[in-house]
């Protein structure tokens, strides 16, 4: 009579588990978007928002920087005359996304990259705390001046009391 069994797959010693390659996990990785037109970024910035929900990655911030000016002179031809002045203004989105695997990263760049509209800078990188803060941070003008108020005040107070203190 013959026995029959079957193998219910291969038993391998749980050892060989750990050598196999581990696919990489982006803790934080950032999403840039920079352009001219404010209409066709924000559509763009909230296309990749929809994105990043459908393909199921966790958005942890959305935001806005400040846009920045730029002053545009053209010239007559041969001259130094000023013909016409443009200001240009340049706005920017920030997506933050966690927890992506490399695998899921590949291919969400692909997609971006190729979703990309014209005239839309992009720029994707791991998160850094400290340029994040440093691009994020907006002086207060008010408050630099009132410093300076007190640290005038308070060096007068103290040559009023060295004053003082030589008279007697």
């Amino acid at each position: 009579m013959l026995a029959s069994f079957a193998i219910k797959g291969v038993h391998e010693p749980e050892y060989l588990d750990y050598l196999r390659p581990q696919i990489p996990y982006y803790k934080l990785i950032n999403i840039q978007i920079k352009g001219y037109d404010y209409a066709v970024l924000e559509n763009y910035g909230s296309y990749l928002h929809r994105l990043s929900n459908k393909l199921g990655l966790k958005v942890s911030k959305f935001w806005c920087m400040p846009n920045t000016t730029k002053k545009i002179e053209t010239l007559l031809p041969e001259s130094s005359v000023v013909e016409s002045t443009y200001e240009l203004n340049l706005y920017e989105r920030n997506i933050q996304i966690e927890n992506i695997s490399g695998r899921l990263m590949s291919l969400f760049v692909e997609v971006v990259h190729r979703s990309l509209p014209v005239g839309v800078y992009l720029s994707i990188h791991k998160h850094d705390e400290r340029q994040h803060e440093l691009s994020r941070y907006i002086e207060d003008h008010q408050l630099i001046e009132f410093k300076s108020e007190l640290k005038m005040l308070l060096s007068h107070k103290q040559d009023d009391v060295e004053e003082t203190t030589k008279k007697k």
